[in-house]
């Protein structure tokens, strides 16, 4: 006969080796958003922001060309792994004329996120190469005001690049930053903190032609005081420079997402095992009654 020591912690192995959530995977990043933060995946938490291109009042010139500027964000994604605690955010873009994703920062989209068409120059308008001078790509997160009141509180966190480059971190892409936000009167890319160096992930990659979308990380997301994951969050967002002068900016104004945190479902086969183990437990205490009597 099977020792019943021998079941129970045989069964109990069964459950903790079963006892799987289902996590978010780390996202593959390769600068196409729409690729990298799938719909399929079901961590991928999807913001509209721009319903068409023109939507930030590009110059004619551009229109005619079928250019489309970098700061028509289509769409913002956003994919938290638990396990890794990580945020990951995509700034996804249109198509242009040409078939061909706009570069993310590429002011007027003449497939040159560094250097101003004549058309621009023309004008007095600057396109700084690796998101420099005062571009801004800015990410800002707010809680619910009060516990079940659906308002944004005031954000505790921005993240992106600040339009302000003296507040711009240090070692990273393109000046990225992960900062408190700080709360002043002005633009959303000038309400970037000292930078938060424990929660400071990365830019993927300097916006190109092979990498056109903006993708960046935010470490320790869970840690960030304010912030809860698993719980309700504000998000708000803006993209541009006032240096390029042909084209408008992209805002997007607060959206709230009900959880970041992807729902931690047991498999089958952990429901199985705790099962199992709750039945032994039950059929030794039974032994154990009927010897005593």
């Amino acid at each position: 006969m099977v020792r019943l020591s021998v079941l129970r912690w045989s069964v109990a192995t069964i459950a903790l080796f079963g006892a799987r959530p289902l996590l978010a995977s780390p996202i593959n990043f390769t600068g196409f958003v729409e690729n990298d933060f799938s719909t399929a995946d079901k961590s991928v938490k999807i913001i509209n922001v721009n319903a068409k291109p023109t939507d930030v009042g590009p110059s004619a010139f551009m229109v005619q060309n079928g250019w489309v500027s970098g700061w028509a964000v289509k769409d913002l994604r956003l994919s938290y792994n638990p396990s890794s605690d990580t945020l990951s955010v995509g700034v996804n873009t249109f198509v242009n004329g040409a078939g061909n994703k706009a570069i993310f920062g590429d002011a007027d989209g003449n497939g040159d996120p560094g250097g101003a068409s004549p058309q621009m120059a023309l004008a007095g308008g600057i396109d700084n190469p690796m998101l420099g001078g005062h571009k801004s790509i800015a990410v800002a997160f707010a809680a619910d005001k009060k516990v079940g009141q659906q308002i944004p509180g005031t954000p505790v966190l921005i993240a992106g690049v600040p339009a302000d480059k003296s507040l711009a971190g240090t070692g990273t892409t393109d000046s990225f930053t992960v900062a408190p936000y700080r709360n002043v009167n002005l633009g959303l890319g000038y309400n970037f903190g000292k930078a938060l160096t424990g929660n400071v992930g990365n830019i993927i990659f300097d916006p190109s032609a092979a990498h056109p979308g903006l993708e960046f990380t935010i470490n320790h997301f869970s840690k960030v005081s304010g912030l809860d994951p698993t719980k309700g969050i504000w998000v708000k967002a803006y993209a541009g420079s006032p240096d390029d002068v042909i084209v408008g900016e992209a805002a997007l104004d607060f959206v709230r997402l009900p959880s970041l945190a992807e729902e931690q479902i047991p498999e089958p086969t952990t429901i199985l095992g705790w099962s199992l183990v709750a039945g032994a437990a039950a059929l030794r205490w039974r032994l154990k009654r009927r010897s005593a009597d």
